[in-house]
């Protein structure tokens, strides 16, 4: 058992400094927060219901600068410190 912030450590002493993390908002805002994610590459489709959305827009401004695009309705952002 481990934190998110060790077990990204652990994993880049194993494959190396670019990791891919795919998770849910709170690991996600926890790395943010500890500074441990340089890059978030986040997708963005209409709200079509569910119980519990996601602040997006708090996940971009967490990052100081960001691209956007949009393809057949969804949109493509890239946020980098």
């Amino acid at each position: 058992n481990m934190t998110p912030a060790q077990a990204l450590a652990k994993a880049k002493v194993q494959f190396g400094e670019r990791i891919l993390i795919e998770a849910g908002t709170s690991i996600i805002f926890e790395l943010i927060d500890q500074g441990l994610i340089d890059q978030l590459e986040l997708s963005v489709t209409p709200v079509t219901g569910g119980d519990h959305p996601i602040d997006w827009q708090d996940l971009l401004n967490r990052f100081a600068n960001h691209t956007h695009s949009n393809i057949d309705g969804t949109d493509f952002y890239v946020a980098r410190n």
